[in-house]
């Protein structure tokens, strides 16, 4: 039976050194407020995935409810409004004249951003945010009939996503309906629980279309459904999430968004065989990143023992890489390796020339 690494962490004060300790991001809390985030050198990667997902789903939300990204409004310059985005589509395509559209937009906040209410009371964890946060918004045009369908609709679909990308899927709830009469609005917040309190991590509002603009108003549209999340928000939920479902350390991020999706080592006692077995791994890496494969480069990729091995295991499996590759003398003889599952440290034997196929359809499954 493996030996438990560590005792788990119940305050949300140890979550944050974890956080630290590994490279994700620096922050302090007060009175259940994160605030003076700094964010460090594997969450970049980590938050690119996160957004590379977000789009996905966005435009595959609905098979009915198609879904336009601004990729698609390049050719009519790059700083449209959300309405003239509107305007475009319904003259251009005559199906979202139709049916209920999407359009995904993502937003560089200029201030400092306030997440949440941090409150003694109710363990709910606020999140204060500097430095031009990132808004992923999408923004979903309906008819007044089909509001409320699609309004609960969305709602389950974006807390599965959340559940999709998380290592414990049962802690995420959204909240009760707030409903505004006299405004005709009606939001609720996805939330994410955890030992110290509750994050919220999306919004999700219904408003009048003429709300935004009194002319945007037609007979095809007449609600906006906003989703809202912040990208650095999105990231603190998902090292957080990880970090709680790990036993043993590890942090037990999703294959898809982890910042690192593999390593490559060599291992030999013989000491004649070390610099053939080094540009094996590093020939590996090359062709693994070539099939977008993200690789976790580090300086100390050749051990002469198995325990110097498996000390590195500990360290990357505390980051949240989710693979590794391992090449001995054998390798070098007929083309075997070792793949390592971070979830269950088991490996199987794989040949170098299933490499290209065997490992991107992990990451694409």
């Amino acid at each position: 039976m493996a030996t438990k690494l560590f005792t788990k962490p119940k305050l949300l004060s140890e979550f944050l050194e974890i956080c630290r300790k590994n490279n994700y991001f620096a922050a302090n809390v007060e009175n259940n407020l994160i605030k003076n985030v700094n964010f460090l050198s594997h969450t970049p990667n980590l938050k690119g995935n996160i957004e590379r997902q977000w789009l996905l789903k966005s435009k595959e939300i609905q098979n009915s409810l198609k879904t336009y990204d601004n990729d698609e409004f390049l050719e009519y310059g790059e700083n449209l409004s959300l309405l003239e985005k509107y305007a475009l589509v319904l003259k251009r395509d005559r199906i979202a004249r139709s049916v209920p559209f999407g359009l995904t937009e993502i937003e560089n906040f200029t201030k400092e951003m306030m997440i949440g209410n941090a409150s003694d009371e109710n363990t709910s964890i606020g999140i204060q945010l500097e430095n031009y946060p990132k808004m992923l918004n999408c923004w979903y045009l309906v008819s007044d009939k089909q509001s409320q369908e699609y309004f609960y609709r969305i709602q389950r679909i974006r807390k599965l996503w959340w559940m999709k990308y998380a290592a414990n899927p049962g802690r995420f709830v959204i909240s009760e309906v707030k409903q505004d009469e006299e405004k005709d609005t009606k939001s609720v917040s996805i939330k994410a629980t955890y030992p110290f309190g509750t994050i919220d991590i999306e919004s999700i509002e219904m408003m009048p279309v003429d709300s935004i603009n009194s002319e945007a108003k037609s007979k095809n549209a007449t609600k906006f459904i906003k989703t809202t999340t912040v990208s650095e928000v999105a990231a603190i939920e998902t090292v957080l999430d990880s970090i709680d479902a790990g036993d043993f350390g590890e942090m037990c991020l999703h294959r898809k968004i982890a910042p690192y999706q593999c390593t490559v080592y060599s291992i030999s006692k013989d000491s004649s065989t070390s610099k053939e077995l080094k540009d094996l791994a590093k020939y590996i890496s090359m062709l693994l990143q070539r099939s977008q494969i993200s690789i976790l480069n580090t300086d100390d990729c050749h051990f002469s023992d198995v325990s110097a091995l498996e000390h590195k295991y500990k360290e990357i499996d505390a980051i949240g890489v989710p693979y590794s590759i391992v090449v001995d003398t054998n390798s070098l003889e007929n083309g075997f390796m070792k793949l390592r599952n971070r979830d269950t440290t088991l490996s199987e034997t794989i040949h170098i020339s299933d490499l290209n196929d065997y490992i991107p359809q992990i990451f694409q499954s």
